[in-house]
């Protein structure tokens, strides 16, 4: 890079104005190409003293009288300062931002500092105009667990919670609304627009109240005024009930072959359970999701959930579980929590990816993945009534369907910790080895897992007494 200081003044005049002349040339990741700016300065040249191939005075004649000696050196040494000026411009801005018209602004910049603005850092005083700026650097903040920025998810949970404000405050003819009015009364009607507009279950509805916490909470801490009252704010959570699957039904899976089954035959049968379970919501499936299903791709679905449920880790892990042919172990940092994992290998998961000559990649969505795992439910028999309770629309519901449509990609993780936790004799194993194969780091979260009915338990205990006490004909009463 260089600059030039000429006069191009052709007229035999005392004073004329003067230019600079950047040349550079500008190499970016695809092109190289060369640049060159003029930009006349509000300052002028004596003609007569004037060296254009020093870009400077010569003041050195002794026919140059004292006074214009004086004024000619005071500019040149202006000018010696604004060219160290652009050239640190320069190198401290982006080669693809040197565009036409650049030369020419820091110039101005130069001779026009632009004045800070000595603006009153007043805090937003009220509601969406804090959400949309605290949504703004959400991808800056971080967990407070962790110390590490958010993860996208978390992000998507503000902007839906977010969404949900606007619409409430717009139900209520309101774009806005100040802090100072966020009460009780506030909340109250929150949950029941939720309730009424979007029918959410309550855990759902629980979930945009804690996302709505956070962003009240972060005002605080961000110097707004927020009455406190918001602490109050119930999340509402409630324990849903969940299944799992039995070792008997791993087994069958890992056993079926697809290959029998075409689309027509997928709709029929899940049309058949309809009639039988009014409460089964199919109809996207019939619309769309068989429609774009690969059927060759059912056993990939089928072995993602069996390797889920033999390792007990979570979905967003699921790639990370690549074991060699010699593998007995694997480790890696689980991606939710960052703890590290030492991960035995199951046999039935080296059978897996024995099927597969250990070239084996899980590539589908989570919920694509969610999607189509019911449908190899479905197909392997796993159709027992089950009955699930829960909050809808601020109702208590009973929701009866098959088996089937309650199983997720977190149903491995459930199925491990609870068929581990239930295994009996010499195949049982305390509950600390479960947890650390799992990565549950407290014993009441590992326990949330355990999903055995009442009959499993009042089972293991009829087993149990037998062993000790013996079969209940060969006991003796009296």
């Amino acid at each position: 890079m260089n600059i030039k200081v000429i006069i191009r003044s052709k007229k035999k005049v005392e004073r004329a104005s003067i230019s600079l002349v950047l040349t550079a040339t500008c190499q970016t990741s695809t092109t190289t190409k060369r640049i060159t700016q003029y930009a006349v300065i509000p300052e002028q040249a004596y003609v007569e003293y004037w060296d254009n191939n020093k870009g400077c005075h010569n003041t050195s004649k002794k026919m140059c009288p004292p006074k214009v000696n004086i004024d000619a050196t005071s500019i040149d040494s202006r000018i010696m300062d604004l060219t160290s000026y652009v050239k640190t411009c320069y190198e401290h801005t982006h080669k693809g931002w040197i565009k036409d018209g650049w030369l020419k602004k820091t110039i101005e910049q130069y001779y026009k500092p632009q004045k800070e603005k000595q603006v009153k850092d007043e805090k937003p005083t009220h509601l969406m105009e804090y959400c949309n700026k605290f949504l703004g650097k959400a991808n800056l903040r971080k967990d407070r667990k962790t110390n590490e920025y958010i993860d996208d998810s978390s992000i998507v949970k503000y902007k839906k919670c977010l969404s949900l404000l606007k619409e409430f405050l717009t139900s209520k003819r309101l774009r806005d609304i100040s802090f100072i009015d966020i009460d009780m009364t506030f909340y109250n009607e929150f949950v029941d627009f939720m309730y009424k507009r979007y029918n959410f279950a309550l855990n759902t509805a629980g979930s945009h109240i804690k996302e709505f916490k956070a962003m009240l909470s972060a005002a605080e801490e961000d110097g707004c005024v927020v009455p406190q009252v918001y602490h109050k704010f119930k999340v509402m959570t409630e324990e849903k009930d969940a299944t799992y699957l039995t070792e008997e039904e791993q087994d069958f899976l890992y056993k079926m072959d697809f290959s029998i089954y075409d689309k027509e035959g997928i709709k029929t049968k899940l049309m058949e359970y309809k009639e039988k379970y009014p409460d089964m919501n199919i109809e996207s499936y019939l619309n769309t999701k068989i429609d774009r299903l690969k059927l060759e791709k059912l056993p990939l679905y089928r072995d993602a959930l069996l390797v889920l449920c033999r390792s007990g880790q979570r979905i967003s892990d699921l790639k990370k579980i690549r074991p060699t042919k010699s593998s007995k172990t694997i480790s890696f940092h689980q991606e939710k929590t960052r703890k590290k994992i030492i991960l035995p290998i199951h046999s039935i998961i080296h059978q897996i990816f024995q099927r597969h000559n250990y070239d084996l990649e899980f590539k589908f969505s989570d919920q694509e993945f969610n999607n189509y795992i019911k449908i190899v439910c479905m197909l392997g028999g796993i159709d027992s009534c089950f009955e699930q309770k829960m909050t809808i629309g601020g109702k208590k519901v009973i929701h009866s369907m098959p088996k089937f449509m309650h199983i997720t990609s977190h149903c491995g993780r459930r199925s491990f910790c609870t068929n581990e936790y239930m295994k009996k004799g010499e195949q049982s194993l305390p509950i600390s080895l479960i947890m650390s194969v799992s990565g549950h780091t407290t014993e009441s979260s590992f326990r949330k897992y355990i999903k055995a009915t009442n009959e499993d338990f009042a089972q293991r205990v009829i087993e149990t007494w037998e062993k000790h006490y013996g079969e209940i004909d060969s006991i003796s009463l009296f």
